[in-house]
């Protein structure tokens, strides 16, 4: 395996992880052997295996003073103390998005969720019960256990720290031996008020179970809760839901036959086959071919050559960065309908709501873009209906997806009182949908 086009990616779908984790290993061994790393470090390119970001990492934490075969994390309080240090962190009201985090893995990956404060003090986790007794036993990962690199060396949440940025570290590109055997992906987490360093959110597992879009899940998540943490920092939880606080591109294509793309205060109206390639590759995180591509949108009549052509044409129509070989998404593309599904897995029902407009991209036969479209509606449509909020149901029955629902119809005339003014308009509408004839 080469080394990912993209600086801050380890592994994809694509990568063994048993092979290039022995590869890694013997690198790191030539790396660091017999006390001479800084050394190696400073002038060895004999080794292709490691990224430049892992390279300035081990510098540091070489500069540290980190022991790199024996090397551990400390404890700087205890889980009783960490807790309460969770409860009043910013970042505490952001749970249920986090465990939407282990939602969106299959339980089978045996994945947990952890945050740490800008210190790379550990606060708070969650996951498969396994792997949080093991991650306490082999590797001290467990609330109140410092992750800064100056602490325990290269690592994804402190390595995010110090470089202000997702990342992903793999097997030995951890500077200390003894967390070879484990795999994770981090991203920082900005106050979207002030830009100060909150804290780092970080998706972790064993080396055999490694996810393959744990970078892109993190990140995500992460804009998630900057977007969560703006709206309540300007009270408008009652407001329309701004576009998340990134540098990037946003696509609005709910309710729209051709999405609407935002970026740096303009926006700007693309076709549909734009909009449904932006969409899928942000479906593909690593990337796929045009012949890909081509099936996936044309089924087995679709042609490789078009694809790039129409690629070529939204790099120059939209200035979004697209790479090739794969062709991939290589800048932050947040998209609407992703979020509304997050954020009604979340709970979240009333800013989920406020993004969506109505089915994504409805005129589209494009099978997976069918799929997100359903998953999207289903998800917001039982978030709604669980909640039992008239408002909420009301809200719901006034978009296109929802005007028919027989079920949210009556779940709304339950919830209100006899002398509810509502009342009357619902039970016109439940006689409309009762006797469609």
């Amino acid at each position: 395996m080469a080394i990912s086009p993209n600086p801050w990616l380890a592994v994809d779908s694509t990568t063994d992880n048993q092979s290039w984790a022995l590869s890694l290993e013997r690198a790191r061994d030539r790396a660091l052997r017999s006390g001479e790393g800084r050394e190696q470090l400073d002038g060895d390119r004999r080794q292709p295996e490691l990224r430049n970001l892992v390279l300035g990492s081990w510098r540091r934490s070489l500069a540290a003073g980190v022991d790199p075969e024996h090397g551990l994390a400390p404890t700087a309080v205890s889980a009783d103390d960490a807790a309460r240090r969770w409860e009043t962190h910013p970042l505490a009201c952001a749970a249920p998005l986090l465990r939407g985090l282990l939602d969106d893995v299959a339980a089978d990956t045996q994945q947990m969720v952890l945050v740490c404060d800008v210190d790379g003090t550990l606060l708070w986790r969650a996951g498969d019960p396994r792997v949080l007794e093991a991650a306490s036993e082999d590797i001290n990962l467990h609330p109140g256990s410092v992750w800064s690199e100056s602490a325990v060396g290269t690592n994804a949440m402190g390595t995010a720290l110090a470089e202000s940025h997702a990342l992903q570290i793999f097997s030995s590109e951890h500077f200390t031996r003894g967390i070879r055997d484990w795999t994770c992906s981090a991203a920082p987490v900005h106050d979207p008020m002030s830009g100060e360093t909150l804290g780092v959110i970080d998706l972790t597992g064993e080396l055999a179970t490694a996810h393959p879009n744990g970078l892109a899940m993190v990140q995500a998540t992460a804009r998630m809760v900057e977007e969560r943490l703006r709206v309540r920092a300007l009270g408008m939880m009652d407001e329309p839901v701004p576009a998340a606080s990134f540098s990037g591109h946003s696509l609005k294509v709910t309710g729209r036959q051709r999405g609407e793309l935002r970026h740096g205060g303009k926006s700007i109206q693309i076709s549909q086959r734009h909009s449904e390639l932006l969409v899928l590759l942000s479906l593909l995180p690593q990337g796929a071919s045009a012949e890909q591509l081509a099936f996936e949108m044309y089924g087995d009549l679709g042609k490789p050559v078009s694809v790039r052509a129409e690629l070529h044409r939204l790099r120059q129509r939209t200035g979004i960065a697209i790479g090739e070989q794969p062709y991939r998404i290589a800048e932050p593309l947040l998209i609407d309908a992703l979020s509304v599904q997050r954020l009604a897995r979340a709970g979240m029902v009333d800013a989920a709501l406020d993004l969506y407009d109505g089915p994504l991209l409805p005129n589209s036969q494009v099978p997976l873009i069918a799929e997100l479209r359903d998953r999207v509606d289903d998800a917001l449509r039982a978030t709604v209906l669980a909640g039992g909020d008239p408002v909420a149901i009301e809200r719901w029955l006034a978009t296109p997806s929802g005007r028919d629902d027989l079920v949210a119809t009556k779940a709304l005339i339950g919830g209100l009182s006899p002398a509810d003014p509502r009342r009357a308009a619902s039970l016109s509408r439940l006689r409309r949908l009762s006797n469609p004839h």
